[in-house]
C-alpha cells in the first residue's frame, strides 16, 4: 500500500495573540473512528484495543504532547477523517528577543547556563528535540544512540568535558538504559543520571 506523511512547521500568532509556532504531522493513512476521537488525548486512551495488541504502547504518547505544549504556552489537537487520513498538531508560544533577554536572569536559565548535558537515546526525534530544549536553556549537550556510545564517551572525555547530568532512555536495544546507568556510575560513581523515558509506572 502506498500513503504519505507529511511534517509541516509554520509561523503562527496564538489565540492569546502571542507569535508561535504550529507543527502538523498529516498523514494519509485509516484515520481515526469517530467513537475514539473525543478520547484520543486522555491518558491510557488508545484507538481500540486492537492497536494495543497489533502496536503495544501505553496510550500516553498524545496525553503528554498536549501536557508539555500547554507548558509551553501551546495546545495540541487533531482532525481525522476515517478512511481518509489524519493531521495532528501542536502549537508553541515564542518568546521575543527582548523577553528572552530577561529571562537570563531567571534562576533556572541561570543554573543551567553553560551546563554540560549527556542525552542516550535510540531514538533521533527524541535526541532532537532534547537537544533543542537543552539549547533554550544555553545548555551545552552531546547526544549518543546507544548506551555502548556513551559509555565509549564517557570513558574518553577529560575531567574537564565530562557531562554535568545524563538523560538515559531506560529501554534501547543491545544495551537497556539499566546497563548503561552501571556502566556509567562504574566509571564515575557520583554521575547524576535521570531516567528518560514514555513508559507508565
Amino acid at each position: 500500500a502506498n500513503g504519505t506523511v507529511a511534517v509541516i512547521v509554520r509561523a503562527v500568532f496564538l489565540e492569546t495573540g502571542a507569535p508561535g509556532l504550529k507543527v502538523e504531522v498529516t498523514d494519509t493513512g485509516v484515520g481515526v473512528p469517530l467513537e475514539h476521537q473525543a478520547s484520543l488525548f486522555q491518558p491510557f486512551a488508545q484507538a481500540g484495543a486492537l492497536i494495543s495488541r497489533r502496536y503495544g504502547g501505553t496510550g500516553l504518547g498524545l496525553s503528554i504532547v498536549r501536557l508539555v505544549a500547554e507548558l509551553m504556552g501551546g495546545t495540541a489537537g487533531f482532525v481525522s477523517q476515517p478512511g481518509q487520513g489524519s493531521c495532528f498538531w501542536f502549537t508553541l508560544k515564542l518568546n521575543s528577543p527582548e523577553t528572552s533577554r530577561r529571562k537570563s536572569t531567571d534562576g533556572v536559565e541561570t543554573l543551567c547556563h553553560d551546563c554540560k548535558l549527556l542525552v542516550v537515546d535510540d531514538t533521533l526525534m527524541n535526541l532532537r528535540l532534547v537537544s533543542a530544549l537543552a539549547g533554550t536553556l544555553g545548555m551545552q549537550c552531546v547526544v549518543m544512540e546507544s548506551g555502548a556510545n556513551a559509555i565509549e564517551y564517557i570513558t574518553k572525555c577529560s575531567p574537564a568535558d565530562l557531562p554535568d547530568l545524563v538523560l538515559m532512555d531506560c529501554w534501547m536495544p543491545e544495551m537497556s538504559g539499566f546497563e548503561t546507568t552501571e556502566g556509567i556510575l562504574r566509571l564515575i560513581p557520583d554521575m547524576p543520571i535521570l531516567a528518560l523515558t514514555a513508559d507508565s509506572l
